[in-house]
């Protein structure tokens, strides 16, 4: 579930050059140009289908949808055109004069700033497209998403029961969206842990698997982290333990020891001493 930003033209969310169906752009701010942006989509949509079809005569058709959601700003509503026509440059009396004669789009605006999670429950929309609005919507946002997410355990039940066999629980859609929710979302993987147990073992088992993803991940950027700060100190006990010997000579063997195993604060109040100490005692007292 990638997010788009407005001022980086970007891959639409979904196209399928194979068949009739819809092209769906997910963006985190409103875009003035968004209507020329899907057109673009949609041609290119086209010209991927005459060249796999050369003899085709027809073009299917693509229905753009857009659906915003700004994590930064849940409450700040789309405010950009939604209609190709809105966005050239023409006078209103000539624009209607030009109508027929101009190339016309209008996507399908979801905008999630604008609905609330009772109206989501509502809409006439397959359990996987009502899922994934409400992890858009929820997860970055809300205080407590699990307890938002409980709130549709019908569709997660629906999406799990048909995920397809022999995929694994991450290669499925629930399992992307399962990682999506733990990735990104601020709450931590225990909060979830009752309701996908609750689910059935394929939902514990998806569960299992992002929770230990995310654990990994954590781990490599802590691990990262800490080998970069101490990399630093050992730098810096080194040029340290070269300066002390260059000003009072070879260093007794406990002053290497201490050095080497000084925490950073303590390496940076022995260096400010330097230019001051007139003997070893000075530095380290």
């Amino acid at each position: 579930m990638p997010n788009d930003h407005a001022d980086h033209p970007e891959r639409p969310l979904a196209e399928d050059p194979r068949a009739d169906g819809p092209l769906i752009a997910h963006q985190s701010s409103p875009d003035p140009l968004m209507a020329f942006r899907l057109m673009e989509y949609t041609v290119r949509i086209w010209r991927r289908h005459l060249d796999q079809h050369p003899d085709a005569t027809r073009l299917p058709a693509v229905l753009p949808v857009v659906v915003h959601h700004n994590p930064a700003h849940p409450d700040r509503p789309w405010s950009a055109p939604t209609s190709l026509t809105d966005i050239l440059d023409l006078e209103p009396g000539t624009a209607a004069a030009m109508a027929p004669y101009l190339p016309r789009l209008e996507f399908l605006l979801e905008d999630l700033a604008a609905i609330d999670i009772n109206e989501l429950r509502a809409q006439p929309l397959t359990a996987e497209a009502r899922l994934t609005l409400v992890v858009l919507k929820t997860i970055t946002s809300s205080l407590h998403p699990d307890v938002d997410l409980a709130v549709f355990a019908d569709d997660l039940a629906a999406v799990i029961n048909r995920s397809d066999p022999h995929d694994s629980g991450e290669e499925s859609l629930f399992g992307l969206i399962m990682r999506y929710v733990l990735l990104v979302g601020d709450a931590p993987p225990e909060d979830y842990e009752a309701l996908f147990t609750r689910l059935g073992p394929t939902a514990r088992e998806a569960y299992m698997t992002s929770t230990a993803e995310q654990y990994i991940q954590r781990g490599r950027g802590e691990g990262l982290q800490q080998g970069v700060q101490q990399g630093r100190r050992q730098s810096q006990a080194e040029t340290l333990a070269r300066l002390l010997t260059q000003k009072f000579g070879p260093l007794p063997e406990h002053h290497q020891d201490r050095i080497q195993h000084a925490p950073t604060d303590e390496l940076d109040t022995w260096t400010d001493r330097i230019l001051t100490a007139t003997t070893l005692e000075d530095i380290f007292h």
